[in-house]
């Protein structure tokens, strides 16, 4: 108990000391706006996360990538936090290697280096080699790592609460959904089966791309909190580092199996920033890091392809009516201004040079932020592509900065499209609408059965949830108890006109008892209301939250 108090203490003092900073910037607000109010330096609000503990460095780093939601001169510091934190002694990491693979360091491995050569807020790496001499990297979970994250997603989940329940702008983008994403990537991210899993399915997506290479897992020495895989080594990539057409093919490469891994897999490795590629030594992209991989239904990435490509052709109001359907529509929604804002929104990029900047996920973050703004709750699937293609944006700019990427989704895209759509009318496609029409004509009549039934015993009701849920009972409930307060107030006066003109003296000790007796009820009734009329609007701020 004390340690959780000890918790939300120091959360609510990193709250109070930043609520006016400006690190965060609200719905939309032009990019590049800075609207810092004080002078707390950068530097120090990015330490201040990192004893904060891991779950917030998580998040911090996922904000180092939103350039929409965080201002210009704390983005930089939070992207810091993507290289490296403070590493973990060499002891504590054998013992947990030797704990999770059932046999001492020394047996499993000929070497181990104690010296790591990477260090997240969730694990490090060290490179080994197995016992035949195949070098590897060994990725080891930081002890007691699992219960300090579901302890502080704990509190953030409360925070997030409390938060949509007294800042419009946290209601409006959905923090709570937000967090508990974020919470259920984090526990995927600390199973490194899950991991391993990833890897070797992000290596079939790049296996038609000679470029691209990913580190595959040797299966006996993994477990949940142990995973080995393939050591690359290679740098950061960076801007000349290597020749205009090596990178042009690169950077295609890439963003054409980003693009097969979200359409045609459905699975979103939702982390590709600078610190996961590497430049190897043979010239090859390896993206080393998949523990953070989401998935997408078929019926979202439809949408999502439809958006994109919609959005390429400038067509706004049909990207409005997909980004409608997807999000959810809070009781102040402005659709007219929302949809006037996608149309300038899609018109301004579709009106961009083909080998212009790299702005497709800026838009999909833009929609999103919009929409927040307007009172449409954004689709948690929209924000996720669009931070997807936004973390590629460094390494593509990097690898060439006048890469033409609209024109490669556009293509790109269009073939996956055609695909899906052959899919659709292959054999497995048409036996799968055949079973959905069967099923649908087989429960028919059963259906129309019901339906007699309740017209012939006149038990047929229409709900109109619009009466039900919207805010005419509360309103009706104030007037109600108005009227009522209104009543004994006015009765209350009476007497007292009575009981002045008549003399209190003369006045029998039973009216005197029934005037105070009026009065305590009607102080009580007037308590209530105010209760009520709080409790109701509670009530409603739930239902519209839904």
């Amino acid at each position: 108990m004390f340690s959780t108090t000890r918790r939300y203490r120091q959360i609510a003092a990193f709250i109070l000391k930043y609520r006016r900073a400006g690190v965060l910037r609200a719905p939309g607000d032009p990019p590049g706006m800075d609207t810092s109010e004080g002078d707390i330096p950068p530097e120090q609000f990015s330490e201040d996360i990192e004893a904060l503990g891991p779950a917030f460095v998580k998040l911090a780093q996922a904000l180092s990538t939103r350039p929409d939601l965080v201002a210009p001169r704390y983005l930089s510091a939070l992207q810091r936090m993507q290289d490296g934190v403070g590493e973990v002694a060499a002891i504590e990491i054998e013992g947990v290697v030797a704990q999770e693979l059932e046999a001492p360091v020394g047996a499993l491995f000929r070497r181990f280096d104690p010296t790591p050569i990477a260090a997240g807020s969730l694990a490090q790496v060290h490179a080994a080699e197995l016992p035949d001499g195949t070098p590897v990297a060994v990725k080891v979970q930081r002890p007691g790592i699992e219960a300090r994250v579901a302890s502080d997603m704990e509190l953030l989940t409360a925070v997030a609460r409390f938060a949509e329940g007294h800042a419009d702008t946290a209601r409006r983008l959905g923090v709570r959904d937000w967090v508990a994403a974020s919470y259920e990537a984090l526990n995927e991210e600390l199973d490194f089966v899950a991991e391993a899993e990833n890897l070797e399915a992000l290596a079939e997506v790049f296996d038609p791309y000679p470029g691209l290479v990913v580190p595959l897992p040797h299966r006996g020495f993994c477990t949940r909190r142990v995973l080995t895989m393939d050591l690359i080594r290679g740098s950061k990539v960076e801007a000349g580092a290597i020749d205009t057409e090596r990178g042009e093919a690169l950077g295609g490469s890439l963003l054409r199996a980003y693009l097969d891994q979200v359409f045609a897999r459905g699975r979103v490795h939702a982390d590709p920033h600078p610190g996961n590629v590497l430049l190897d030594e043979d010239g090859h992209l390896a993206v080393i890091d998949a523990g953070m991989v989401t998935y997408l239904s078929r019926s979202s990435r439809l949408a999502l392809l439809r958006i994109m490509l919609h959005a390429i052709q400038g067509d706004g109001d049909t990207v409005a009516d997909l980004c409608e359907t997807m999000g959810r529509r809070l009781p102040e929604y402005d659709r007219q201004s929302y949809r006037r804002a996608v149309r300038n929104l899609v018109g301004r990029y579709a009106a961009r040079r083909a080998d212009g900047a790299f702005a497709e996920g800026t838009l999909l973050l833009d929609l999103t932020a919009r929409g927040a703004q307007c009172g449409l709750q954004p689709p948690p699937e929209l924000s996720l592509l669009g931070k997807t293609l936004i973390n590629l944006e460094a390494t593509l700019s990097a690898l060439h900065p006048r890469l033409p990427t609209r024109r490669i989704i556009e293509q790109h895209l269009e073939s996956l499209l055609l695909t899906l759509l052959r899919h659709e009318t292959s054999k497995t496609g048409a036996a799968a609408l055949a079973f959905d029409v069967y099923a649908l004509g087989h429960g028919m009549p059963g259906k129309i059965a019901r339906l007699l039934d309740t017209l012939a015993d006149n038990d047929l009701r229409v709900r109109v949830d619009g009466l039900e849920e919207s805010h005419l009972i509360e309103n009706l409930q104030k007037i109600a108890n108005r009227v009522a307060i209104g009543l004994i107030s006015s009765a209350l006066i009476v007497g007292a006109a009575l009981m002045a003109r008549s003399g209190a003296r003369d006045l029998p000790t039973w009216a005197v008892v029934l005037f105070v007796l009026a009065a305590l009820l009607g102080l009580g009734l007037i308590v209530n209301a105010w209760r009520v009329d709080r409790s109701t609007a509670r009530a409603i701020k739930r239902v519209d939250r839904g």
